[in-house]
């Protein structure tokens, strides 16, 4: 009994950190040094389990958060605000889960230097279950879009 379980459990691993996570379309603004800049990404999940996005690591900001935009209606306008998402995001079975703008993100925090535009960082993505190549590439674009890339 014992060695059927211990075979079970290892096969339960094996599956969980092997989950099937893409991250494509990778970009963030540009921003001057000790100012903030977003992350946006498309995060897809081909796999039959459920994950969780849990925090990006860049070592050119002071701070990362997960934020999530939420929209009020006060004296007859929208007001949009700010809001971190500790328990991070859930990335659906089988699904695509999109950071974009006005919508969830990630926040770069008190940059320690410009991300100028045209140039590229490295960041690693971390998931609950997914083990995930350390670094991604990410394109810097202009500050202010008029529309947003469909990279």
């Amino acid at each position: 009994m014992l060695k059927k379980l211990s075979f079970i459990t290892g096969l339960f691993s094996l599956s969980v950190c092997f989950a099937e996570i893409k991250v494509e379309n990778t970009y963030a603004r540009a921003a001057q040094t000790s100012e903030n800049s977003a992350l946006y990404a498309d995060i897809q999940n081909t796999s039959e389990e459920k994950d969780t996005l849990k925090s990006v690591t860049f070592g050119g900001c002071s701070k990362i958060e997960l934020h999530t935009t939420i929209y009020e209606e006060k004296d007859g306008h929208s007001i949009s605000k700010m809001r971190e998402v500790e328990q991070g995001f859930e990335i659906p079975a089988g699904g695509t889960f999109s950071l974009s703008p006005g919508h969830d993100h990630v926040m770069l925090l008190e940059l320690k230097e410009p991300l100028k535009e045209d140039s590229f960082i490295q960041v690693s993505f971390n998931f609950e279950k997914a083990i995930f190549p350390k670094s991604l590439l990410l394109i810097i674009l202009p500050a202010v879009l008029t529309s947003f890339p469909n990279l």
